[in-house]
């Protein structure tokens, strides 16, 4: 396998890296044009977390660990017990809908990503993984507030309610339309950057 050197987004995370909003939307594009090329290709990744998200040199990501998707499992094991953490987890893994299964269950997973990498915190929290379930499989949308000195907010917001949403047919249809959504807000931000640096 590759030797990839860097560090892993969890990593980022857990020390609250001093990144822009900015820098953070950046990475999160390359990741779903990473992901939007894996599903291209009939892979879905099924564990999208931040320690599964490494960073090389010049804020690269790389999506590992792609084992469970080439083995077609899932994250519940035959007795219901859960393989790893369950904060990333989309409601039709959860509730067992294989045949659901499909692109936008990494979308979501990489919209929990992306709402902690802005906030620190995770969307669905809870001291045991039933907790997180509720929460997750809770009809009601996840409250989303607004990213400190950022002049976009409108837009982060409806970019995290659309990837987060509970319903799968409501997501992103594919990585690549979350990619250029990012892709547009990271220019007006960018544009936005410029003139109110201009002397």
């Amino acid at each position: 396998m590759e030797y990839l050197e860097g560090e892993d987004l969890d990593d980022l995370i857990r020390r609250q890296a001093p990144l822009s909003v900015l820098e953070k939307l950046d990475i999160i594009r390359q990741v779903c044009d990473a992901l939007g090329y894996a599903h291209a290709r009939g892979i879905i990744q099924r564990d999208t977390r931040p320690s599964n998200i490494r960073l090389l040199e010049g804020r690269v990501p790389k999506v590992m660990d792609f084992g469970i998707a080439k083995m077609g499992a899932t994250h519940l094991t035959q007795t219901g017990l859960t393989v790893g953490t369950p904060h990333y987890m989309a409601p039709e893994q959860i509730r067992g809908e294989r045949a659901r299964i499909d692109g936008r269950t990494d979308i979501f997973a990489l919209g929990v990503v992306l709402y902690e990498f802005l906030f620190y915190r995770r969307p669905f929290e809870g001291d045991h993984p039933l907790t997180v379930f509720y929460k997750i499989l809770s009809p009601e949308p996840v409250e989303i507030p607004d990213v400190p000195a950022f002049p976009y907010n409108p837009d982060i917001r409806a970019v995290l309610a659309r990837a987060l949403a509970k319903d799968p047919a409501e997501r992103y249809p594919s990585a690549y339309d979350m990619e250029r959504d990012l892709a547009a807000l990271i220019r007006r931000l960018g544009e936005w950057y410029d003139q109110t640096t201009q002397p």
